[in-house]
């Protein structure tokens, strides 16, 4: 009867013990390595080295909340979560300044599409200015026309035509110095605005 080959209880990198068969019945042991086991095709079945692996669970990574964009951390105009110059071209929200406090110059404010909507510190600063003083009409809400700029030279825009259609405002006039002023200012009343009515200087309307 043949002894059955075995493998060695101690498994090395150095190689495996593999046993056979003498013609006199005596088992002999000879080395093997691991690569002639491994050509045989013995694939053992017991390791010494238990490889484990951890896998460590990745933690749940939330979106940080959008910035808050507001008079302190703003210094410029608020275009909805970001902070935009004050002229608020480009803003989507709207083109118009609208200051967080009325009457103050250099103050923080954000962009709206209509002065009827500007709340300027809980005041409604709903007459629309225009100024041409940079390189494009700037729009800013005000409490009343005489915060509006009152000839060229003080960045009010310029209708060369003396037509008010050429005015960036629906309710602006284009008076004699061919300045473009909001309707309520000096020599605006009975100028036709540039919505296709006539103003009233003192009620500061374009409805006549």
């Amino acid at each position: 009867m043949c002894i059955v080959g075995c493998l060695g209880a101690g498994v090395t990198a150095a190689g495996f013990l593999a046993c056979s068969i003498q013609s006199n019945g005596m088992a002999v042991v000879a080395d093997a390595s691991v690569a002639d086991v491994a050509d045989a095709g013995v694939v053992p079945d017991v390791m010494d080295v238990m490889v484990e692996v951890t896998t460590e669970a990745t933690p749940d990574v939330q979106d940080e909340p959008e910035p808050t964009c507001t008079e302190e951390s703003c210094g410029g105009a608020c275009c909805g979560g970001r902070c935009v110059p004050r002229n608020c071209g480009g803003c989507d929200a709207g083109s118009i300044f609208c200051p967080f406090q009325a009457g103050l110059a250099g103050v923080n404010g954000y962009c709206v599409s209509a002065c009827s909507s500007c709340d300027a510190g809980g005041t409604t600063a709903d007459v629309t200015c225009f100024s041409c003083a940079g390189a494009a009409p700037a729009g800013r809400c005000a409490l009343s026309p005489s915060e509006c700029p009152a000839a060229l030279d003080a960045g009010a825009c310029s209708c060369a035509s003396g037509e008010a259609v050429e005015c960036p405002g629906a309710t602006q006039a284009c008076t004699m110095g061919l300045a473009c002023l909001t309707c309520g200012q000096p020599s605006t009343n009975g100028q036709p605005c540039a919505n296709g009515k006539g103003c009233s200087e003192q009620n500061a309307t374009c409805n006549q």
